[in-house]
């Protein structure tokens, strides 16, 4: 049986990420894990509720409770994001926590499971917690959500892949197939087109920021089960599970997040450069191996700069050469370049590679992109090499490189036997009419679910008391706490 982990930032965010892939998956007979890192307690009083909303929710995709983990971290944070903050540099949450807790007072969280003890908040217990988990359960498969917009899924998505090249650097065995998805872009801030037949599948996102190397055409498509993509939303499972979210009122996005299939990208984590030793003749290395592609000046800010942070020689710097000295020969096939290059790059690419026998071989290529964001494939013809070498010549642009993969083999593809095939459904003048008396249903219902929020008095109350009265004091790893001194 085959090991999945699904790892996301809030509860609701496991339907948006998994959802029709997870009820794939649990009827196949697949192990499947979920790990949701945060309390969602942006607004305190909500955090228990929102906690068995996401139970009753993966209940109902076939998610055994039992593989359901709670990381027990903060839903946003006071002053910068944990993710940007120091290692060891004890963070308070938006609802003036300071340690790792429970969302429910019946629900532990994963260290507290795992240690009996609860943990302050800080950036390397964030990373250890995920490492443990993933040590632990070692998954075939992970699936992670991608880098939207929300700092939190920022964090979780960046604090996933630092923790994976830990392991793998520990543990080069160990390479689990790894697939992200947006629970925004493209998805509940995608189209809004499902009233209308036959189903579309997803389409491209609204806006490409944060998208960076996903490219549209590298996707993966799967199908979804046919009862989430039944033809009337009323009875499809999909919206049922978001109705489960009512504190979160999520099902006003079901026309975007239901298509007539699910949507993937992959990441090949077996690159040989991980727990490589890296040397350049100028710029910092460190920002190569570290199973990251691109590093955020400010994952706080929506529109934060992606491209900076990277490596980059210096211009007075003639050689710009990296090299490479792997851990043990390996059999490599196919180097990745992963270029950070806003404005677009042209350069001449010299790989040097030298075998074990001794006997040096020399590949040169043109690369040219207009892109911000590209990646230059230099297939070799395999063989043990012990490490390598690349010189850029004849740059025009500003060099940057987000990450180098060095792999023996592509990837295989997960979940083969759900992937999508092309829809041929006849149109119907009665299906049509029907849904269009069905979409001015749903947006009744959605107006009037919507003046319920705005009369909503308690996140009123609230969001008066923390951003214009007096802010949220340290609560400690105790929720009863924050209801004690706050409401």
């Amino acid at each position: 049986m085959s090991r999945v982990l699904l790892m996301v930032p809030h509860e609701d965010d496991e339907s948006l990420v998994g959802g029709p892939m997870l009820v794939n998956l649990c009827r196949s007979g697949y192990e499947v894990f979920v790990y949701i890192a945060t309390n969602g307690d942006y607004y305190p009083f909500e955090s228990g509720a929102r906690a068995r909303e996401s139970l009753e929710a993966l209940k109902m995709m076939g998610v055994d409770r039992s593989k359901v983990i709670f990381g027990g971290y903060g839903d946003s944070w006071q002053g910068t994001g944990i993710y940007d903050s120091g290692y060891d540099e004890v963070k308070t949450s938006a609802a003036g926590f300071r340690a790792t807790h429970g969302p429910a007072r019946d629900i532990d969280e994963w260290h507290f499971v795992r240690t009996n003890e609860h943990v302050s908040y800080t950036k390397g217990a964030y990373r250890e917690d995920i490492e443990e988990l993933i040590d632990r359960l070692r998954p075939d498969v992970i699936i992670t959500v991608g880098f939207d917009s929300h700092p939190d899924h920022r964090t979780l998505y960046l604090m996933t892949l630092e923790a994976l090249a830990l392991l793998f650097k520990k543990d080069p065995a160990y390479s689990p197939a790894f697939l992200e998805k947006f629970a925004y872009e493209g998805n509940a801030f995608g189209s809004k087109d499902f009233f209308r037949f036959p189903h579309l599948p997803s389409m491209p996102p609204l806006s490409e920021f944060g998208t960076a190397f996903n490219f549209w055409e590298d996707r993966i498509c799967y199908r979804v089960p046919g009862d989430c993509n039944s033809v009337f939303m009323a009875s499809n499972l999909l919206f049922k599970v978001l109705l489960c979210y009512r504190t979160q009122h999520i099902w006003h996005m079901a026309d975007s997040v239901i298509n007539s299939d699910t949507v993937y990208w992959q990441r090949n984590m077996a690159n040989k450069i991980l727990g490589a030793e890296l040397t350049a003749t100028s710029g910092e290395v460190c920002w190569l191996n570290d199973n990251k592609l691109f590093e955020p000046d400010n994952a706080d800010e929506e529109y934060c700069d992606l491209t900076s942070l990277c490596f980059r020689p210096e211009p007075e710097d003639e050689e710009k050469t990296v090299k490479v000295r792997l851990k043990e020969p390996s059999d490599i096939k196919l180097i990745l370049l992963y270029f950070n290059t806003p404005g677009g790059i042209s350069t001449d690419v010299r790989l040097k590679l030298y075998p074990e026998d001794g006997r040096e071989k020399v590949i040169s290529k043109h690369y040219e992109s207009k892109n911000d964001f590209s990646v230059f494939k230099i297939e070799t013809e395999g063989g043990s090499c012990r490490g390598f070498s690349l010189r850029f010549e004849n740059v025009r642009g500003s060099l940057g490189l987000g990450e180098i993969e060095a792999l023996e083999k592509e990837p295989e593809l997960p979940f083969a036997e759900f992937l999508a095939a092309p829809q041929d459904r006849g149109r119907s003048l009665f299906l049509t009419m029907a849904l269009r008396l069905e979409w001015l249903l749903f947006n009744v219902m959605k107006l009037i679910d919507m003046v319920g929020i705005l009369c909503d008095r308690k996140k009123a109350r609230y969001d008066k008391k923390r951003f214009n009265v007096l802010p949220v004091g340290d609560c400690g790893s105790d929720p009863a706490v924050y209801e004690e001194r706050n409401l």
